[in-house]
C-alpha cells in the first residue's frame, strides 16, 4: 500500500516536469486534483509520508532533567514517590498537570542509564592497613610467578590449597522491598514468621584445580576456636594436601587460610610446621574476593533456599553436603584459575575491591 501510495506521487512529478496541467494529470491517474497540487508543491523527489509527530508527551525538557537527577547513579527512591512529589510540586500544581509512574518508568526504560536497574553489592569496609596489606599481598603473588599465563603460573595455581569456615542458614533475612502481595483486603496477608535465632550451620572446606576436601560441620552448639580447629579442621586440609592424586608436586603445595585467630595461633602454624606444609601467612583482612571458595559457600546458602526447603538440622546438613558434592572438576578449575585475575585486579586498584 505505501509502495502504491510512492509511485502514484512519482508519477505525479514525473508528469508535471513534462509539462502536463494539473487537470491532465488528474484525469490520466483517476486521483483528486488537490493530490496532485499537494505533489508538485512538494520538494522534487520526496515522496515518502512524513513522519508523524505522534501523541504529545507530558515529559518535557525540564521533568526529564528532574528525573534524571533523582535517578541517574544514585540510590534512588520508587517512581511512585517520585510521581507524588513532582504532581505536588509548585509547577505542576499551577499548570494543572500530572504525571503517573507508568510515565516516568516509560521514559526512563528508553533512556541509556535506566534501561536496567542494579542492586548495591555489600562488601566489608577497608582500613587503610587492608589496603596496604593486599597491595603488598598481590604485589608478592605477581613476583612469585602466581600470575603469570604459563605453565608454570597454572601450575603454581592448581597447588594452592583455599580454605575457609563458613555460616549457613535455613532462614535467612530477606529483602521485604521485593515481597510485596498484591490484594483488595489487606488483612488477609498473614506476616512471616521467622524464629528470633534461625537454625543454622557452621561448615569447613578446601578446594584446588584438581579435587576438594570432604566437608566439614562444625557439630551443635561447639564454636571454631583453636582447639576444635587444630584437632577436628587442620587435619583434612592436611591430608588432601598429602594427597598425590591432588596436589602431584607436593613441594609447591601451600596451604591458603585467612587471618582468623585460630589460624594463626602459635600452636596452629606449629602443627602445620610439623606437618611439613607450607602455608602463606600474609593473607590479608577483608578480602573475601580474593579466596574463589566464597562463591561456593555462596552457591550453598542458595541450594538451602531451594524447594523443598530443609525442616531440620539433619536435612540442612544433608542438602549442603549434597550440593557440595555436585561441584564439578571444571567448576574448581574456573573457579581456582580466576585467582590469577583476581591478584592482577588488585594490584591494578591499588590494594582496593576486586569485581569478585
Amino acid at each position: 500500500m505505501v509502495k502504491a501510495r510512492e509511485h502514484l506521487r512519482s508519477q505525479i512529478q514525473g508528469l508535471h516536469a513534462a509539462g502536463h496541467s494539473i487537470s491532465h494529470i488528474a484525469t490520466t491517474l483517476a486521483c483528486d486534483r488537490k493530490t496532485v497540487r499537494k505533489w508538485i508543491k512538494a520538494v522534487p523527489g520526496r515522496v515518502q509520508d512524513a513522519k508523524r509527530r505522534g501523541r504529545p508527551t507530558k515529559m518535557s525538557p525540564k521533568t526529564k532533567d528532574k528525573v534524571r537527577r533523582v535517578f541517574k547513579d544514585k540510590i534512588s527512591p520508587g517512581l511512585r514517590r517520585v510521581s507524588r512529589a513532582l504532581n505536588f510540586s509548585p509547577d505542576y500544581i499551577e499548570q494543572g498537570k500530572t504525571i503517573s509512574h507508568m510515565t516516568l518508568s516509560r521514559y526512563m526504560r528508553k533512556t541509556e542509564w535506566g534501561k536496567f536497574a542494579y542492586k548495591q553489592v555489600m562488601k566489608p569496609l577497608l582500613s587503610a592497613k587492608n589496603v596496604q596489606d593486599r597491595l603488598r599481598f598481590s604485589q608478592r603473588m605477581v613476583a612469585e610467578g602466581y600470575t603469570d599465563d604459563t605453565t608454570r603460573g597454572k601450575l603454581l595455581r592448581s597447588h594452592i590449597l583455599f580454605t575457609d569456615e563458613s555460616p549457613i542458614e535455613l532462614q535467612p533475612r530477606v529483602n521485604k522491598q521485593n515481597r510485596r502481595i498484591r490484594t483488595s483486603d489487606p488483612s488477609t496477608i498473614k506476616p512471616e514468621m521467622r524464629p528470633k535465632f534461625p537454625l543454622k550451620v557452621m561448615v569447613a572446606g578446601g578446594i584446588s584445580r584438581y579435587g576438594k576436601t570432604d566437608l566439614y560441620v562444625v557439630p551443635n552448639h561447639e564454636t571454631v576456636n583453636g582447639e576444635h580447629y587444630r584437632t577436628h579442621i587442620l587435619p583434612s586440609y592436611t591430608t588432601t594436601i598429602n594427597d598425590s592424586r591432588v596436589f602431584p608436586c607436593s613441594n609447591l603445595s601451600v596451604l591458603m587460610q585467612d587471618g582468623a585467630t585460630c589460624h594463626t595461633a602459635r600452636a596452629t602454624l606449629s602443627q602445620i610446621g610439623e606437618e611439613d606444609v607450607k602455608v602463606w601467612t600474609d593473607w590479608p583482612g577483608n578480602s573475601p574476593d580474593l579466596n574463589p571458595i566464597e562463591h561456593i559457600w555462596a552457591r550453598l546458602q542458595d541450594s538451602v533456599l531451594k524447594y523443598p526447603r530443609p525442616k531440620n538440622r539433619e536435612q540442612l546438613i544433608l542438602r549442603v553436603r549434597e550440593e557440595w558434592e555436585s561441584v564439578t572438576q571444571t567448576e574448581l578449575w574456573q573457579l581456582c584459575d580466576s585467582f590469577r585475575s583476581r591478584i592482577l585486579e588488585c594490584v591494578e586498584k591499588e590494594g582496593k575491591h576486586t569485581k569478585y
